[in-house]
């Protein structure tokens, strides 16, 4: 099984939008949805659930107001009560903090993670459409946010997980995108090496499935279709288990901006190449080579 993935959905009226047209006119078949975004009833009230084989919960601990009562996650928040732990804070917690400061951080994410999936739980129709986590900046695979994750899946009977080891690094390289290529590499290298530990130390102790291949990360926020061809005809050239290719189809809606209180995620969340992968994933090209 082939699953496009894509992410973000909740977050803005626009990505919502972007999301929506590229399930309902392109290839996109599966959703992660941010249970603490700006978006997120919005996004409830338009889901289509027709062409969704899977609905995932995309965990945020990175940015927006969490979920959970403030004083009970007082220590994951910033100055403006917001989630503020990016992925380089977790990997210096997870590595360096002593043991009784790690626990208390520990807590509140759990805290915080089990107040998310639970809403969205109650707030899917069709229960059985998700089936699903992962998270936004793939923080889920830092291993102590892993078998926190790992103990909330048996609790609310959470069927899969995504593992975002990316494969054929080195065929997906070409010319004309090297430069960005080479800039992602060393994050994708990153969240592969976090990924696998976590998954041998972990992931054998719980019967829980995961994908058996993984694109979209050396390419995140810019999959052009040549990407795309190239990532499909790799996928179903090596069609073992499910395949998940991550997207970020949005429209821009200008006047959203202003509820962002952190100024440096605008123009990622924004940009016009969410527009573009959204055109993109709509293109009869990708459509015959998923259908043959």
């Amino acid at each position: 099984m082939i699953i496009i993935n894509a992410d973000d959905f909740g977050l803005s009226r626009g990505i919502n939008n972007g999301i929506i047209k590229s399930i309902n006119n392109g290839i996109v078949n599966g959703i992660s949805i941010i249970p603490n975004g700006y978006a997120f009833n919005n996004g409830i009230k338009k889901i289509s659930l027709k062409k969704i084989k899977k609905i995932s919960i995309h965990l945020n601990l990175v940015e927006f107001k969490p979920i959970s009562q403030i004083k009970k996650v007082n220590k994951i928040i910033d100055k403006n009560n917001e989630l503020s732990l990016r992925p380089l804070k977790l990997v210096i917690i997870n590595f360096f903090y002593s043991k009784v400061k790690k626990k208390i951080i520990s807590n509140q994410i759990k805290i915080e993670m089990e107040n998310q999936i639970k809403k969205v739980i109650k707030n899917v129709k069709n229960k059985k459409t998700i089936i699903g986590v992962d998270s936004h900046y793939h923080i889920h695979m830092i291993p102590f946010i892993f078998e926190i994750l790992l103990s909330l899946t048996k609790k609310y009977k959470i069927k899969y997980i995504r593992i975002p080891v990316e494969n054929n690094i080195l065929k997906q390289f070409n010319f004309k995108h090297s430069f960005e290529f080479l800039i992602n590499l060393p994050k994708v290298i990153s969240i592969n090496i976090f990924s696998l530990y976590s998954k041998k130390k972990y992931f054998n102790k719980f019967k829980i499935k995961s994908n058996s291949a993984f694109y979209g990360s050396l390419f995140a926020g810019n999959f052009t279709l040549n990407k795309i061809i190239k990532v499909l005809k790799l996928s179903k050239k090596n069609n073992v288990g499910i395949t998940e290719i991550i997207s970020h189809p949005g429209d821009v809606i200008l006047n959203e901006k202003r509820s962002w209180k952190n100024k440096n995620l605008v123009n990622n969340y924004f940009s016009k190449k969410r527009v573009l992968e959204k055109q993109t994933l709509s293109n009869q090209i990708l459509k015959n080579i998923l259908n043959n």
